[in-house]
């Protein structure tokens, strides 16, 4: 089986084996949600093929640029 996805809020809770809960569970907090760009399953108007995981991790707020985002970066949704 592969990994399944629960959305919750802003987070996203990923378990590498569903059918057995192992314990092993990433959460991510993604602040891509709250953004105007923001298309859903992990695209957007910087990155429409995926948004990279350094976003996703949290690592890169992407307030400042990043490369490949085409001048388009994080702006909250009015």
């Amino acid at each position: 089986m592969g990994s399944e996805k629960l959305e919750v809020g802003k987070r996203i809770i990923y378990d590498s084996n569903p059918d057995e809960f192992s314990g092993h569970v990433g959460i991510y907090h993604m602040a891509c949600s709250s953004c105007k760009h923001y298309w859903g399953d992990w695209k957007c108007a910087a990155f429409p093929k995926r948004i990279p995981g350094e976003i996703t991790l949290g690592e890169h707020d992407h307030t400042t640029p990043i490369e490949g985002n085409g001048g388009v970066m994080y702006e909250k949704k009015a």
